[in-house]
């Protein structure tokens, strides 16, 4: 099971606050489904992903701390920590598909279109109980 579409965050930020209130809801709905199931949790990988504005390094280090707020926020929410695994793939797995024609669009326009990049995506492995 994953889950991925609902789990973006505000431009250059890591935040609890900066994820998108539908993604932590989700989050917690994802958490406690997983509880609920009482199957054995073998690994939840989380992977952190940036828009390809700015410097690669700096993105690496933001799509890492996504991926570590979104753990912690499955660990508060009765995820075992010791299953959790962390990654950040920066700017490497974009999605969105910007197409400014002209290459006249504005920054805020670019930053809005990117959106989908700034994302965590969460995979369970699990065997049934």
């Amino acid at each position: 099971m994953s889950l991925t579409d609902e789990l973006l965050f505000v431009f250059g930020r890591s935040r609890e606050a900066d994820l998108n209130p539908s993604g932590r809801v989700a989050l917690v709905q994802f958490a406690q489904y997983w509880q609920r199931r009482h199957a054995q949790i073998n690994k939840v990988l989380v992977v952190g992903h940036s828009d390809p504005i700015g410097v690669a390094e700096s993105n690496n280090s933001l799509s890492q701390a996504r991926a570590a707020t979104v753990a912690e926020i499955l660990v508060r929410n009765g995820i075992d920590r010791s299953v959790i695994v962390t990654m950040g793939k920066g700017s490497s797995d974009t999605i969105a598909k910007c197409s400014n024609g002209n290459g006249q669009a504005s920054t805020l326009e670019r930053v809005n279109c990117l959106q989908p990049d700034r994302r965590v995506s969460v995979r369970v492995l699990a065997t049934a109980s």
